[in-house]
Formats: structure tokens, C-alpha cells, sequence
């Protein structure tokens, strides 16, 4: 096979051979790259800043928490139910628990071309929908929205696989949805990212010293959104990307990526 002959590049080192990508790759995925994070101060509670905000008063609050044990809802969503607050006064709220801003609205129709150049899967996966890119003093970043509570070890995943810094607003549940489902919507089949999901990392490694094989010279990252390994293989032919599910199949993961909780 003449691509074993003359080797492939993977993030610059080069390789005589498919095989020796493979084995590398397997060695690699086994040990997972573990991020240490400083735990965040614990937050400002929702019903006390919505008392703060004159949205709600304490007994209201009162009376959310005594009723949410049945209804099974968060504070917010729970608030919004017993007719005391909207949705504006929940998310403001929320977005200042976080330290975020917020978007009131957006238009779904801003992520048919899939801004940022992941796909269906990966936005699951993450819970965060890039819904534009642009430039800050020569810097790329990577404008995002998502739900509370924001997905922060998720948008570290996305900074690591992309090279983009984000920017983060919060949405409310339904907006974040309805992102969901209109990203990549008008991207043609061809142009799309390739996905594969495994439970098998040797599979992965196969894949990846494949995807390297044609294209000659490939980036290869990754990143661990618990319980998966989000790997992504950028060449000349496009992006591919591998999802590794340890002991379980894509099948058994829609339920987990599509849920979202109210608040």
C-alpha cells in the first residue's frame, strides 16, 4: 500500500505506517487527559436572588419549596408554574448565579449552517450549541449557548477540540432545544462531520489510523466528557468524529444526551 510506504502525519510526528498510528492512538485513549479545576464558590440561591430582584417574595419562595417536593421541578421552573415569575425573570436569575449573560430570544434559524463546524451528535454530547464565531483582537472565539447549569466542563472539552475560546449566554430549556434541532440542518450531506460512535477503543484507534491513511496528514484531539471520549481527526478530506462509549452503544445513549432538565 503506497500511503504505508511513505507514512502519515499525525499532529506534525510522523508515522511509517497505519499500524504504528493505531497502536499509538490505542496507547493513547487508554490514558484519559484529567483536568483539575478549582471548585467554584458555592452559588447565590435562585429564590434569593429573585427576592433580591423584587421578581418574588420570600414566602412565595416559601411556598415553591414545600410544593416542588411533589411536582418534582426545580425552584425556577417550579416558580414559574405557581404563576409568580416568567421565564425572563428565572433566566436573568440564573444568568447571575452563573456569571453569564443571557439571551431573551434567539433565532434558531442562526445555527443552520452550523456555525463552529461540529455536528448533531457532539452538541448532544455537550449541551452547548455554537451559534457564531468571530473574531476578538485577533483571537477566535466561539459564541455559545446553553441551559443552566452551565455545562463548564463541557465548554472546557469544546475550547480543548476546537482551539476557539467561548463566549457564553444562557438560553432557557425550550431555546436550547429548539437550537438542537435546527443546528446543521442546511449543511449539505457530503460537508457534514463524519461520526462514529464505539465502545471499543481499539475500534477508535482503527478509525483513526484509517481517516489518517487518507488523508495523509491529520490533527488528532480529544477530550472526557464522562462517560465519554470525544475524539476528533481534522484532515483534507474533512472532520471525523468518534465517540467512545465505554461498555455501552450508541443506542443506549440518545436518552442521556437529549434530556434536559427545567429549571
Amino acid at each position: 500500500m503506497r500511503l504505508a510506504r511513505v507514512g502519515v502525519r499525525v499532529d506534525g510526528e510522523w508515522f511509517c505506517s497505519t499500524a504504528c498510528v493505531e497502536s499509538t492512538a490505542e496507547t493513547r485513549l487508554r490514558i484519559p487527559d484529567v483536568a483539575f479545576e478549582t471548585a467554584p464558590r458555592p452559588p447565590i440561591r435562585l429564590g434569593a436572588l429573585l427576592v433580591h430582584a423584587g421578581s418574588i417574595t420570600s414566602a412565595q419562595v416559601k411556598e415553591a419549596l414545600q410544593s416542588q417536593g411533589s411536582s418534582g421541578l426545580r425552584i425556577g421552573a417550579e416558580l414559574r408554574r405557581l404563576g409568580y415569575v416568567d421565564k425572563d425573570a428565572v433566566l436573568s436569575a440564573l444568568a447571575d448565579q452563573a456569571g453569564v449573560s443571557y439571551l431573551r430570544t434567539v433565532d434558531p434559524s442562526c445555527v443552520r449552517q452550523a456555525p463552529g463546524g461540529l455536528c448533531r451528535d457532539e452538541i448532544r454530547a455537550l449541551g452547548v450549541v455554537p451559534i457564531r464565531t468571530e473574531v476578538r483582537e485577533d483571537i477566535p472565539v466561539m459564541v455559545v449557548a446553553c441551559a443552566a447549569p452551565v455545562p463548564r466542563t463541557a465548554l472546557t472539552a469544546l475550547r480543548a477540540l476546537t482551539g476557539h475560546k467561548t463566549l457564553v449566554y444562557l438560553v432557557s430549556d425550550e431555546d436550547l432545544e429548539a437550537l438542537m434541532a435546527a443546528y446543521a440542518a442546511d449543511v449539505p450531506a457530503q460537508s457534514r462531520v463524519r461520526v462514529q460512535w464505539t465502545h471499543d477503543r481499539h475500534e477508535a484507534a482503527r478509525r483513526i489510523a484509517e481517516v489518517a491513511a487518507i488523508s495523509g496528514d491529520v490533527t488528532l484531539r480529544e477530550a472526557h466528557l464522562d462517560p465519554l471520549t470525544w475524539i476528533r481527526v481534522v484532515g483534507k478530506h474533512g472532520v471525523d468524529t468518534m465517540f467512545v462509549t465505554p461498555g455501552g452503544t450508541h443506542e443506549e445513549v440518545p436518552q442521556w444526551l437529549a434530556g434536559t432538565t427545567p429549571h
